[in-house]
């Protein structure tokens, strides 16, 4: 093996499922029914010191335009100061994909050029936020808003939701197909709610045991994205 790299150890497969008709970018459900559904319930983050009963559902699909996704959260209280700070919302309530090419052996000491954070979530107004980053050696440089695509969060009596289309060339993957080979992790955010501070981190949450670093520290364990034809 090179000097400065390691074996990928992936964590969880998600497989996007292929879509003929693309669903409606609405909060909805009703594009979604026989979809595989994966858990985002591991908790791999936060304060240990504060307890949460946050989760969410996953669902996502696939076109030669865009990856798809529907989360469908469950968390009382919704919590999100950072409207107008969009590298800063995954601190709050919110929802993101870590995503970027498989490769093995990986680099140890720094992210793939074109690994790529997407965050989404609601505003306690009732909007939608963005949020994209790109690496930036290491770790995740600080972002900005991504306003290719369409994403909407709503609330729901439980929670919330999030769908989104989000464009491949946003993701700044290639030519995706059944031949791809791509990482990724889910995650989810919730933020604490109360007190001196409110709106900063109290959990993070994944699909994907493995995450409990960030950035090159977590590389060589990111889970694993199949594009189902």
């Amino acid at each position: 093996m090179p000097d400065g790299y390691r074996a990928a150890v992936p964590g969880p497969t998600v497989t996007a499922t292929k879509v003929t008709r693309a669903p409606r970018i609405d909060g909805a459900t009703d594009d979604w029914s026989g979809f595989p559904t994966y858990a985002v319930d591991t908790r791999v983050g936060g304060s240990r010191s504060v307890r949460s009963t946050a989760s969410a559902t996953w669902r996502l699909g696939w076109d030669r335009d865009n990856l798809y996704i529907l989360a469908v959260v469950k968390d009382p209280t919704l919590t999100q100061t950072h409207p107008l700070r969009p590298w800063a919302i995954g601190s709050g309530d919110s929802v993101g994909i870590e995503i970027g090419a498989y490769t093995n052996p990986l680099p140890a000491d720094r992210l793939g050029s074109r690994d790529t954070r997407i965050l989404i979530g609601p505003t306690e107004s009732g909007g939608t936020l963005r949020a994209v980053a790109y690496a930036d050696g290491a770790a995740f440089a600080t972002g900005g808003v991504w306003t290719s695509g369409a994403a909407v969060a709503v609330r729901t009596a439980s929670g919330w939701r999030v769908e989104a289309a989000i464009p491949w060339s946003t993701l700044k993957v290639n030519a995706p197909g059944p031949t791809a080979k791509l990482s990724m992790n889910l995650l989810l955010a919730d933020a604490i709610s109360s007190g001196a501070k409110r709106g900063s981190l109290g959990s993070l949450y994944s699909n994907n045991p493995q995450r409990i670093f960030a950035g090159a520290k977590a590389r060589y364990a990111w889970g694993r994205l199949a594009l189902a034809d």
